[in-house]
């Protein structure tokens, strides 16, 4: 099992907070990890803001996908401006968008399951580029 707190390096309090003074002391766009993007099972994840968190996550929902289905995926994008935004590009290995809308879906699944959802994902495929509105788990 991989361990994903381990996965993606922190940067100290310290750093962050030195960084934030350029920000008027606001950490919001400030990286929390020196990643810049990683490359997990295949797929190249990056994040707005280079937040430890979001390569977590998205490694998280990578992991939990079928090899058989995750290779159709070739990279995740997480606006962490927006909050659990995402975008998703498909390879041309997907042939139809029912194919593509029913992993998009399965992603959808896994983040309501476990975490609060995603406040959308956008998805890029053969320029017939689609999305899911955001959906948040009610408690």
């Amino acid at each position: 099992m991989i361990d994903l707190k381990t996965l993606v390096p922190l940067r100290t309090k310290e750093e962050i907070r030195r960084d934030a003074a350029g920000y008027g002391g606001d950490e919001e766009k400030v990286a929390t990890t020196s990643v810049k993007s990683l490359s997990f099972l295949g797929v190249e994840l990056t994040s707005r803001y280079n937040k430890a968190i979001d390569y977590q996550e998205m490694a998280s929902v990578i992991m939990k996908i079928h090899p058989d289905r995750r290779r159709h995926i070739s990279e995740m994008w997480c606006d962490s401006k927006a909050g659990r935004v995402y975008r998703v590009s498909m390879r041309a290995t997907i042939t139809s968008r029912d194919e593509a809308e029913g992993l998009a879906a399965l992603m959808e699944y896994i983040m309501l399951e476990d975490g609060p959802g995603h406040g959308g994902i956008y998805v890029k495929w053969q320029n017939k580029d689609f999305h899911l509105a955001g959906c948040w788990r009610k408690n």
